[in-house]
């Protein structure tokens, strides 16, 4: 008996001693070379730093196998937004040899001008029958210009509050070819009120120009960015747009309305007193609607902290006062007043002038 099972067992030991060492070390070997190799494929990415919009370019990618393993079924995807169009993102490279690189290239037409990411690339390959990934591999950035348009805008250097102001815009075709379905889109701050933001050209021959007018009434003061434009067009069957452009920074003025206080030279807590306001318009137009409106602080009570102007002629002052009452002895904080008018039906506020502290006995 012993020696039929020695006969039947002992045949089979080295299968079942190397089938032992397949399930332990075996997968574990294999495993971890195929990480190591993993870890050492690299892609490259090689594209022109700037492009033209509508025209076609490439993109290049190079997988590069460093190691002594061969890498087999090999897929690149290229991963892209909408400022780029590509017929065929994902192509195979078959086979790449231990010490070796594959290539790909990957036309495709940039559609949005300015400097954005080209996107990720997915690697996809097999060591050994065991499959690997390598994702979201940077591919850099690309410089997107836009120079078969020429788009020019004129705008006063300083604008007024309240008043309507003009802004040019004209483009040009530079092309040797027509353009067709040519859309201007302009966009402005919430405080830039524009009797126009869309502009229809439709087709333009090549080298011809066309020339834009908006006006805008400015309702803010100080220094801005007034908006942006963006040209659509239509080339060779793609949309591209161009922008978004800026209309630079322009300073808006208000008209000059100068407040000075007229304080009385001692208060006294519990006494009635006035303050008194000479309110001169020093701009060329006539202001209306100039309300003074006080912010006291508790130390000071005022039953009606607002005065109203309602028109205020060029180069014409006034005078004007708040009854006060003191509350407390001391010195004492008189808050802010609050200053505004109306251009053109648009409300004007000024910075609140600074009242300031005053003695009270």
């Amino acid at each position: 008996m012993l020696a039929l099972l020695v006969f039947v067992i002992l045949p089979y030991t080295p299968i079942y001693l190397f089938w032992v060492y397949e399930k332990t070390w075996g997968i574990s070997k294999r495993r971890f070379l195929g990480m190591q190799v993993c870890d050492a494929v690299a892609v490259e990415y090689d594209h022109p730093a700037s492009t033209e919009a509508g025209f076609p370019c490439a993109l290049t990618l190079s997988v590069n196998n460093p190691t002594d393993t061969d890498i087999n079924n090999v897929w690149l995807r290229w991963v892209f937004h909408g400022s780029f169009k590509c017929a065929g993102s994902q192509l195979p490279l078959g086979t790449i040899a231990g010490g070796s690189s594959g290539y790909v290239s990957m036309p495709f037409i940039p559609l949005h001008t300015g400097k954005s990411s080209m996107g990720t690339a997915d690697l996809y390959f097999e060591i050994r029958g065991q499959k690997y990934t390598k994702t979201n591999l940077p591919i850099g950035l690309c410089n997107v210009i836009c120079s078969c348009l020429y788009v020019n805008t004129s705008i006063a250097d300083t604008l007024q509050f309240g008043e309507e102001a003009p802004l040019g815009i004209y483009i040009m075709n530079r092309l040797s070819f027509s353009l067709d379905d040519i859309q201007v889109k302009c966009s402005f701050r919430d405080d830039i009120d524009p009797d126009v933001t869309s502009f229809s050209i439709g087709n333009m021959q090549a080298g011809s120009g066309q020339a834009l007018a908006i006006n805008i009434t400015p309702k803010t003061i100080g220094e801005i960015s007034v908006g942006h434009l963006s040209v659509e067009y239509r080339m060779n069957g793609n949309v591209c747009n161009a922008g978004p452009l800026g209309f630079d920074v322009r300073r808006i003025f208000a008209p000059e309305l100068n407040v000075r206080m007229n304080t009385p030279e001692t208060l006294y807590k519990g006494i009635p007193a006035s303050l008194g306001f000479i309110v001169e318009n020093r701009s060329d137009e006539p202001l209306i609607n100039i309300t003074l409106s006080s912010c006291f602080s508790s130390q000071i009570e005022c039953d009606v902290p607002t005065v109203l102007i309602e028109r205020l002629l060029p180069s014409a002052s006034r005078y004007v006062s708040i009854a006060i009452r003191p509350m407390t002895r001391g010195k004492a904080d008189l808050g802010n007043l609050n200053v505004s008018f109306e251009v053109n039906g648009i409300l004007c506020r000024k910075e609140p002038l600074v009242l300031g502290a005053h003695k009270i006995n």
